[in-house]
């Protein structure tokens, strides 16, 4: 098995980059209304334009830090976990949320840990925010600049905001690498607070 490890410096657990275990990512679900629209779009959009020129660029590649929240909330799934901005945006989880992991990866990922649900939440456990940290790789092909040349000035619906939608992979290894980690990884950290 690959050497991929969870980190965790005694108050933030971290999920470093898979980098080349994975270099396709992982997936995830980007959540519609009933008219195909983003819910999450322009959120997104607002997080890539900031983030882009924050590093002096407006298309490429780069990574970006997030966040796992659980969220027993989810009216549609008790074991949702969705992914969120970092805090230091603003906002309450919902206020920060981009989209979800798919239930396939979660359930994947409790292959290795004899069929447990709940794993991302007993991670988020051992950290002072509630929260698992990870990065994922934001990239985009269309300058803002040249997509605002053809925006009417009175387009209050946003119709380019399709366009600008960043790609977002999420760094993370494949499900039976990430499942072996959380496995160690619980079992190791688990036990030391039971003490």
């Amino acid at each position: 098995m690959a050497d991929y490890a969870i980190e965790w410096d005694g108050k933030t657990v971290t999920l470093p980059p898979a980098g080349p275990l994975n270099p396709d990512g992982v997936s995830w679900a980007w959540i519609r209304d009933g008219d195909g629209n983003g819910i999450y779009d322009l959120r997104l959009v607002e997080f890539a334009d900031a983030t882009f020129a924050a590093c002096g660029k407006r298309v490429g590649s780069i990574p970006v830090h997030l966040v796992l929240i659980p969220r027993p909330d989810n009216p549609f799934d008790s074991d949702a976990v969705s992914i969120a901005l970092p805090k230091s945006m603003g906002g309450d989880q919902e206020e920060r949320c981009v989209g979800y992991l798919y239930r396939h990866t979660i359930k994947n990922w409790g292959i290795a840990n004899g069929g447990s649900k709940g794993l991302v939440a007993r991670l988020a456990a051992l950290c002072g925010d509630g929260e698992v940290h990870f990065t994922a790789i934001m990239s985009r092909d269309s300058d803002p600049a040249e997509i605002e040349k053809y925006r009417c000035s009175d387009d209050a619906e946003g119709w380019d905001i399709p366009m600008r939608i960043p790609d977002l992979t999420l760094d993370l290894p494949k499900a039976r690498i990430m499942g072996a980690a959380i496995r160690d990884f619980l079992a190791k950290h688990e036990r030391g607070l039971a003490r």
